[in-house]
């Protein structure tokens, strides 16, 4: 069954939402970065923040957007997603 939801899932948020014009990718993978810190969701937030990566997001940007989720959803999430961010920025094979 989970199947089923992934797929509905991925259908939506990488065929249709990823996909609509008004915003470049990057600009919503910083997006995405930011609401995946705000809700707290780790899980998929590394995910995320290598996408960011890959798409020209540097890791200063990517302190900049932790900082101000921070200071509106508070600082135990920030300082949770930082952790995350962290560590991929440190992964010997990451490109860039």
């Amino acid at each position: 069954m989970a199947r089923v939801w992934r797929e509905f899932a991925d259908a939506v948020s990488w065929g249709q939402v990823w996909a609509r014009g008004g915003l470049d990718l990057r600009t919503r993978a910083i997006c995405t970065v930011a609401v995946l810190c705000a809700q707290g969701d780790l899980a998929q937030l590394g995910t995320h923040i290598r996408g960011a990566l890959r798409l020209g997001v540097s890791p200063a940007e990517l302190a900049e957007v932790l900082i101000h989720v921070g200071s509106y959803a508070g600082a135990p999430k920030a300082a949770a997603a930082f952790a995350v961010a962290d560590a991929i920025v440190a992964e010997p094979d990451r490109p860039g």
